[in-house]
């Protein structure tokens, strides 16, 4: 059993006893175990992190919005050009 936690561009998603994946194009599911019904899909730049945990509570793996990360690496670059002396 786990449980799924996923960062949204506003907000957050939680859901007990599924799975998170990510197909082509960035988009996110998350899916019942019971069932294997996808229970919610985010398209990339909406979310920003999924993480799974197991029935403990510790992380079982996670994963990175493609766009947020490119995001992310670029504003890195800008930073450290700015911040050169």
């Amino acid at each position: 059993m786990t449980s799924v936690e996923v960062i949204l561009v506003h907000g957050s998603f939680t859901a007990a006893r599924c799975d998170v994946d990510i197909f082509e194009g960035g988009v996110l599911t998350v899916t019942s175990q019971d069932t294997g019904a996808v229970v919610e899909t985010f398209p990339d730049g909406v979310w920003l992190t999924a993480a799974a945990y197991d029935e403990g509570g510790y992380p079982a793996y996670s994963f990175e919005s493609p766009t947020q990360r490119a995001k992310f690496e670029a504003a890195k670059k800008w930073f450290a050009k700015r911040n050169v002396a």
